[in-house]
C-alpha cells in the first residue's frame, strides 16, 4: 500500500529503480546506488591518499625508518577489527550504518592531521585505525545484494566498484594536486602531510549528505534471518526436509570431501588476500624508493 511503502521509504517510480517483479525487495534508487559507488570511492581514496607523504609525514614526528608502512598498515587492522560488529548494526539500519562508518573515516582523518600540532605519533597511527573502523566494503554490499534485484545485481554491483577502484586512483593523484596548499591558521598547520586528512575529513560532510537523503533507513532483513514454513501445506514437507538435513549434517564427511571443502575455501580467501598484500607493499615500497633513491617530487611520485 502506498502507507506502507511511505513508512518504507522505499516509494519510487519503477524507472529510477533497480527493481524487479520477481524480487520484492529490489527498490533501491539510481540516487542510493550513485551514493553507495560514492561510498566505496571514499573509502578506497581515505586509503591511498596519505601514501605519497606518508614517510615525510612520520619522519617529522621521530618516527623511525619505514614507519609508514605502519602508518598504511594500520587502516586495514581497524576494518579487520570491527568488521563483526557490522552484522548487527546493519539490523537495525542500512543508513545509520553507513553514517557510522563516515564519521569513523572522517574524524580519524580529523586525528591524522592533528597529529603534526599535538607532535604525537601515536595519533597519528591512531586516527588511521579509526579511519579503518569505517573503511569495510561489507554494509555497502549487504544493502546492493537485498536491494537490488536480481536481472540487475551484477550490473550494479560492477559500477560500484568502479568506484572502489577509481577511489584507490585518485587517492595519491589529489594528493599530488594539493601539496601546494601550505599555510597556518594559528597553531594548525595545513601542508602536504597533513591536507590529506583534511581533504578527506570534507569529503565525508559532503557523503554525510548524501547518505541521509538517498540511503535507505530500515535495516536489513537477510541478516541473521532464520527459514520459516510459509503456509501450513509445507509443514510435512519442510519437516521430512529438516529431518534429512540434521541427520546428514551429523554424519562426518568424506575425506577426499572435507579437503576439497577446506581447499576450496583457503583458494576464496588468497584470492582475497593476496592482490591486497603485493599492492599495498608495492605502492608503499616504491613510493619510498622513487623519492629516496630518484628523488622525485611528491607529485611525480
Amino acid at each position: 500500500t502506498i502507507r506502507s511503502s511511505l513508512e518504507a521509504g522505499s516509494l519510487r517510480s519503477p524507472e529510477n529503480t533497480y527493481g524487479d517483479e520477481t524480487d520484492e525487495n529490489g527498490n533501491l534508487s539510481k540516487g542510493a546506488v550513485a551514493v553507495a559507488g560514492l561510498m566505496l570511492f571514499l573509502i578506497g581514496f581515505a586509503f591511498t591518499i596519505v601514501i605519497p607523504t606518508a614517510r615525510q609525514y612520520a619522519e617529522s614526528l621521530h618516527a623511525p625508518p619505514s614507519f609508514e608502512g605502519y602508518v598504511v598498515a594500520a587502516t586495514p587492522v581497524g576494518s579487520a577489527l570491527m568488521m563483526p560488529l557490522y552484522r548487527p548494526m546493519l539490523k537495525r539500519s542500512f543508513a545509520g550504518t553507513i553514517l557510522f562508518q563516515i564519521s569513523c573515516i572522517q574524524f580519524g582523518s580529523v586525528l591524522y592531521s592533528l597529529a603534526q600540532v599535538a607532535n604525537k605519533l601515536e595519533l597519528l597511527v591512531a586516527g588511521r585505525i579509526l579511519i579503518g573502523l569505517g573503511s569495510s566494503y561489507y554494509p555497502v554490499y549487504q544493502l546492493i545484494a537485498e536491494k537490488v534485484g536480481k536481472r540487475h545485481r551484477s550490473l550494479v554491483m560492477s559500477v560500484c566498484s568502479v568506484g572502489r577502484s577509481m577511489g584507490f586512483c585518485l587517492g595519491p593523484v589529489f594528493a599530488a594536486i594539493i601539496v601546494y596548499v601550505d599555510f597556518h591558521i594559528g597553531d594548525l598547520v595545513l601542508n602536504k602531510e597533513t591536507n590529506a586528512g583534511w581533504t578527506v575529513a570534507i569529503f565525508c560532510a559532503a557523503q554525510i549528505f548524501l547518505v541521509v537523503w538517498q540511503m535507505p533507513k530500515e535495516g536489513s532483513k537477510l541478516v541473521g534471518k532464520k527459514k520459516t514454513t510459509s503456509s501450513p501445506s509445507s509443514t510435512a514437507a519442510t519437516t521430512a526436509r529438516t529431518r534429512r538435513d540434521v541427520d546428514s549434517s551429523s554424519e562426518a564427511l568424506p575425506g577426499k570431501e572435507k579437503f576439497f571443502h577446506i581447499a576450496m575455501l583457503a583458494f576464496v580467501c588468497m584470492n582475497g588476500s593476496l592482490p591486497s598484500f603485493f599492492n599495498a607493499a608495492w605502492v608503499v615500497s616504491a613510493t619510498r624508493v622513487i623519492q629516496t633513491q630518484f628523488h622525485w617530487s611528491v607529485q611525480y611520485s
